[in-house]
């Protein structure tokens, strides 16, 4: 497997995103919510991004509380927190002061959530983390699989009115997958089994990469520089664990007596 990352529609969409923001006229919008299916490929690229920008990334967790998200940052930072979580707020600003970076946040609806289902959802984490983002005119973004997040922030019109943006990460295209082969791949994937891969795959970019070893192995046991549809026919390729059946590669004939019926 090539290493590199792959810029798919998706990814362009954040970048572009990202774009439009360092270029909005009012400062204080500075949120940016992503949303996305699990599979899809959100988690990963928030990792590639945050690499590229020195960010910090925090992945946020049932019952965090604002003392254990500014803590966690500040280790993120490689220093140790202090106890009140004002004196973390304190210490977090002079860690950032130097280069500044970005928050990103992915399951952020944790940080809404309380822990009584009957208890409204409050936003102090996030208003926290806002004033301090601010305060650096860098990006907050709000990452999470759950839809809700965009129904919780438009619950404060604090909040909702300096979101500067939000996507949403869908499934990859046949064009996706096709450069996904082209870029990650060490043996050459022919169009016909990348589009295979995409439909067994429904676009999950997760499952996409989980076919790399696969077909990598193949062509290694079979001597091949080019790995086709028609060569892999027939070749267990996942598991369905919910209906606990496998799935293989379908041949180039059953397809085409199935199209014309």
């Amino acid at each position: 497997m090539k290493t590199g990352f792959v810029q798919t529609k998706s990814v362009k969409a954040l970048l572009a995103a990202v774009d439009r923001m360092d270029r909005r006229g009012a400062p204080e919008k500075n949120i940016l919510l992503v949303t996305g299916q699990p599979g899809f490929g959100k988690t990963r690229t928030l990792r590639w991004w945050a690499l590229q920008k020195r960010a910090l990334l925090l992945t946020a967790g049932p019952g965090m509380t604002l003392n254990s998200v500014l803590g966690d940052l500040i280790d993120i930072l490689g220093d140790i927190p202090p106890h009140s979580a004002e004196k973390r707020v304190v210490r977090l600003r002079q860690l950032m002061a130097g280069h500044k970076p970005p928050i990103i946040v992915d399951e952020a609806h944790y940080l809404f959530v309380r822990d009584r289902i009957q208890e409204a959802p409050k936003p102090a984490i996030v208003d926290r983390l806002r004033q301090i983002t601010e305060f650096f005119d860098v990006p907050l973004v709000l990452a999470s699989h759950e839809e809700a997040i965009r129904a919780f922030v438009a619950k404060f019109d604090h909040l909702s009115s300096r979101v500067a943006d939000a996507i949403d990460f869908g499934p990859c295209s046949l064009e996706d997958v096709v450069l996904i082969c082209k870029e990650k791949y060490d043996v050459e994937v022919t169009d016909d089994l990348a589009e295979e891969i995409w439909r067994h795959t429904e676009g999950r970019a997760r499952l996409i990469v989980d076919f790399i070893p696969k077909i990598e192995a193949f062509a290694k046991k079979n001597r091949l520089k080019a790995v086709s549809r028609e060569a892999m026919s027939g070749e267990i390729v996942s598991i369905d664990w919910k209906g606990k059946a496998t799935r293989s590669i379908r041949s180039v004939s059953s397809s085409l007596h199935a199209v014309g019926g």
